[in-house]
């Protein structure tokens, strides 16, 4: 009994071993049947899509032939995965035949191939979805993504300009360095040998020596985008969710924007602009924490005013509440305690990723059982500042380990 167990134990290892490679070769087999309709019907998976830093139509060529480039080395290696796996299930089932009666060896390789099967059935149904939902993102029209809600009815070529985004990069320039990087970035996930890698370096940086054309438009297009910019009775905003671009009568918006500034529970007039006042008042304390060796001559120089501005005020519509309200944005960037704030969200970051009521991802979202929807109006100048520095001071003075880490 003792010289059957060990050789019992070695077919048993053997047939795991045949089950998990006849598995992973029909997984491997979808992943390649999903690439190949990606490289036929030529659009790009996610995987082989690269950010770009810049929003430009050469970077995107460059970008684009990148990925295709990566999806061709992903069905090389799906190729050269499944010829490998081949001729080990192949010894597998060798090593089973010359041990294993016809019967049995029948019997296991049917149960293998039926779970197999199932694996493969199921992954396809995953990589179906995606394909699905990567031939309807190329499919989409330019009027989904511009919403004319002005009396100015848009032609077809200011449309299909206003589709291309408020971030598009019109001048066509290129920061070599961060394209670069995340050239770098996908490259470094290519399966392809080193020469293959070092090769689609080369031609993308030979691409970016190409000359660059002064404008990233083209003629026909310029001239819708001209004729926009001079009607002073429409104003071109982004959308509070889906970034589409919004086109909106110049006095609606200034009346609807006007409402939410006479909110008198919510905003004051000041008689007097405070933001000077504010910067000496910032730049006082932070001496006074400088002098006293509480923060360095670096992290001070960090968090100074310096030349202040006043907070600008604008509103994005909410395009999917009816009537389509605004949403107040103050723009703080270059106000006195921009920098302070700034600063200081970073200090206390750890902070609230360690809460218990922080969510993590989606996964840790749809672990609650119960969802509540709560449509708040002016949160932030609704909230009592009293209150909100006593709860702030109480979550760092309970942190042990946020105490050691800073004075």
């Amino acid at each position: 009994m003792n010289n059957k167990c060990p050789a019992k134990y070695a077919l048993l290892n053997i047939v795991r071993k045949w089950e998990a490679k006849e598995i992973k070769r029909s997984i491997v087999r979808e992943q390649l049947r999903f690439c190949t309709i990606c490289h036929n019907r030529k659009v790009l998976p996610n995987f082989a899509r690269i950010k770009s830093p810049v929003n430009s139509k050469r970077a995107r060529e460059v970008l684009e032939s990148c990925g295709h480039r990566l999806l061709k080395c992903a069905m090389d290696h799906h190729h050269g995965t499944l010829h490998r796996l081949g001729i080990e299930i192949e010894e597998h089932q060798r090593l089973l035949g010359q041990s294993l009666d016809h019967a049995v060896l029948d019997e296991v390789t049917a149960k293998i191939t039926s779970l197999s099967r199932s694996k493969a059935e199921a992954k396809r149904k995953v990589l179906d979805r995606k394909l699905d939902r990567l031939l309807d993102t190329t499919r989409q029209e330019p009027e989904r993504w511009v919403r004319n809600l002005s009396s100015r009815p848009l032609s077809e070529p200011e449309t299909k300009v206003l589709s291309k985004g408020l971030n598009f990069n019109m001048q066509g320039g290129v920061r070599e360095e961060e394209f670069l990087a995340a050239v770098e970035t996908g490259v470094n996930l290519m399966t392809c040998s080193e020469e293959g890698k070092q090769g689609t370096r080369m031609r993308i940086v030979g691409a970016l020596g190409r000359p660059v054309r002064g404008h990233n438009l083209t003629t026909e297009e310029t001239k819708p985008l001209t004729s926009l910019t001079r009607d002073w009775s429409i104003v071109i905003l982004s959308s509070d969710k889906d970034r589409s671009t919004v086109v909106m009568d110049k006095g609606n918006y200034e009346g609807k924007a006007t409402t939410l500034l006479q909110e008198k529970n919510t905003y004051e007039v000041m008689p007097v602009d405070p933001t000077a006042r504010l910067q000496r008042k910032v730049e006082g304390e932070l001496k006074k924490l400088r002098e006293a060796r509480l923060i360095t001559e670096r992290e001070w120089a960090r968090m100074r005013p310096g030349d202040s501005t006043i907070p600008k005020f604008y509103g994005v519509p909410r395009v999917y509440k009816e009537g389509v309200p605004l949403r107040p944005i103050i723009a703080f960037r270059g106000s006195p305690t921009y920098n302070l704030a700034r600063d200081l969200a970073k200090r206390l970051r750890p902070l609230v990723e360690s809460s218990e009521r922080m969510l993590s991802n989606s996964a840790d979202f749809v672990e609650y059982d119960c969802l509540v929807l709560f449509d708040v109006k002016a949160i932030f100048t609704s909230l009592p500042q009293g209150l909100i520095r006593q709860a702030a001071m109480s979550t760092v003075e309970s942190s042990r380990e946020f105490l050691d880490k800073t004075n």
